[in-house]
């Protein structure tokens, strides 16, 4: 069996290599959603469901990494995630506001269990 491998776009390259060393890249926003989240990030009262949902893909794809790589090289992606949800959860809109605080719960307490 041979390591599937796929190219990210220059912006989604966490680790400098260019490469993800495995198959799962489905969660790398595009372009568009890339916009959107940093938007999100620079005026959270802008924040919404579909960036809601990437942090939440992001977070169920952590977990299964997490099981092949260890928490090693996770730990400082998960803890920014983290620290974006935090400032998205005090400014988030109306029913988004539930959905960003459970969110927040749930990173927060896969950090403490990878620590």
């Amino acid at each position: 069996m041979h390591e599937m491998t796929a190219q990210l776009p220059p912006w989604a390259d966490l680790f400098g290599s260019g490469r993800q060393p495995f198959p799962l890249l489905t969660n790398a926003p595009d372009p568009e959603l890339y916009e959107r989240i940093t938007k999100a990030i620079e005026r959270p009262q802008r924040v919404d469901a579909t960036t809601i949902e990437w942090l939440e893909r992001c977070l169920s794809e952590h977990r299964r990494v997490e099981d092949t790589l260890g928490s090693g090289p996770l730990l400082p992606v998960v803890r920014a995630q983290l620290d974006a949800i935090t400032v998205l959860a005090q400014s988030a809109p109306g029913p988004l506001a539930d959905r960003v605080v459970a969110m927040l719960g749930q990173y927060a307490q896969f950090i403490a269990w990878m620590c």
